[in-house]
């Protein structure tokens, strides 16, 4: 067990047993984005880094160089909710014509048992990568969170906890037989509750009643320390700050965490990072490091882009195998050619809006792959593959509302591009010189 002493009280699941570290891969740093990229408010890249991997693999690898060394971790995992998860990802487009395409990212459906395991395992190594002041946010909601409350106090002791605090929302449908879910858990615990960092002023808030004028003096003007219950709203799905991944966060939860819980220059950790919220709320909005950890291909490539757009710098590592075994296509009808078979294998499906609603399936070959490009960034000094390390010197990601314009890229159009479509998908292609 990880405890010290035997739990008084533990969950107990078909096939349960202790975590069994995975034999490590080889990683290398593929991918380098500097702070800069026409960004001058930027944070420095050295210590940030995303790991492309299933993350208890990861992890294994990992645990001799930052075991002890996170100051926070904060987690959004499966919640075991039966559900497959399907993106409508809006295409670029020229002209009034709006195309989406919709795409499986992933499924949330588990044995109990399995589920159980799965997290129970993640959480007892993640334990070990925390400081001696360190705490960890478990994001979950009502179809596990009282299991892995158990879950919790087993792996961290019960003794540990410090709160369980409800995010309340508005949004989302209701129900005719039920109350409507409106609320998720986030479990907050620390490696040791005697001794934590928590900053009570980076996380005030507004008094929820008046005071009379002869005893504010008595209360600190910056308002009181934000409660357990933080009623935050969720951004819909046609909000700006939506950025197209079926499971994201408002930034504005986790950065109430992170300010609280990890100190100015500290590590922040997620290994189930997803479109990178917590990465960005961290390093963009709050000065941390972090370490992030996901292997869905959109979840990397949207972290990746939103981290460039804010002007941190960071490495994106892969497994060394799957990095040396791209190639870079020669020019760019290779480019569109592979853009557009690629999408085709996802078995998409596209609705064009207006004036009329066209659904087909796997019709990928009705959009020019031009609208399938969501980002293009250049290195001129690529080196190739085995072996090199990407780091582009200048970037390009419009707004859905406009394509790249391969013909006209400017003076920077020399080198290796490295270009990714709407789902996620990398390809490298050799610009003319």
């Amino acid at each position: 067990m990880v405890q010290e002493k035997s739990p008084e009280l533990a969950l107990t699941w078909r096939g349960k047993h202790e975590v069994e570290l995975v034999t490590p891969r080889p990683y290398v740093p593929a991918e380098r984005y500097p702070e800069m990229l026409g960004i001058e408010t930027a944070v420095s890249g050295s210590e940030n880094r995303i790991y492309v991997g299933e993350n208890l693999q990861v992890m294994s690898g990992l645990l001799p160089q930052y075991e002890g060394s996170v100051d926070c971790i904060y987690i959004d995992p499966p919640f075991n909710s039966g559900t497959d998860y399907v993106q409508r990802i809006r295409t670029h487009h020229r002209g009034d014509s709006k195309r989406t395409i919709t795409v499986k990212q992933y499924g949330d459906r588990w044995q109990t048992a399995d589920y159980l395991q799965n997290l129970y395992e993640r959480l007892t190594l993640l334990r070990r990568f925390l400081s001696p002041t360190g705490t960890i946010f478990l994001h979950c909601d009502w179809h596990s969170s009282a299991a892995l409350r158990l879950v919790m106090d087993e792996v961290f002791g019960g003794s540990n906890l410090i709160n369980e605090i409800v995010w309340a929302y508005a949004s989302g449908g209701g129900s005719r037989r039920a109350f409507g879910h409106k609320h998720d858990t986030i479990l907050f615990y620390a490696r040791n509750r005697r001794r934590y960092y928590f900053d009570p002023d980076a996380v005030r808030v507004a008094y929820n009643a008046a005071i009379a004028p002869k005893r504010r003096e008595l209360f600190n003007p910056q308002g009181m320390v934000a409660p357990d219950v933080w009623q935050i709203s969720r951004p819909p799905n046609h909000s700006d700050t939506w950025v197209g991944y079926p499971t994201q966060k408002p930034l504005e939860v986790m950065q109430r965490a992170i300010a609280a819980a990890c100190p100015p220059g500290g590590l922040v950790m997620d290994c189930f990072a997803g479109s990178g919220s917590t990465l960005v709320a961290a390093a963009a909005q709050l000065g941390r490091r972090f370490l992030g950890i996901e292997r869905n291909s959109l979840g990397v490539h949207l972290a990746r882009r939103r981290l460039v757009q804010t002007g941190v710098g960071f490495e994106v590592w892969r497994e060394t195998a799957s990095w040396n075994a791209h190639r870079i296509l020669e020019n760019l009808e290779l480019l569109g050619r592979e853009v557009a078979t690629s999408v085709a294998k996802l078995d998409a499906t596209t609705v064009t809006e207006p004036p009329a609603k066209v659904e087909t399936t796997g019709n990928s070959d009705q959009l020019d792959w031009t609208e399938l490009v969501d980002w293009m960034v250049i290195d001129p000094n690529f080196a190739g593959f085995p072996g090199g390390v990407f780091v582009p010197r200048a970037v390009m990601a419009p707004s859905r509302d406009a394509v790249i314009d391969f013909a006209d890229c400017g003076e920077n159009a020399r080198g290796v591009a490295l270009v990714a479509d709407v789902t996620g998908q990398d390809y490298f292609v050799r610009l003319e010189t």
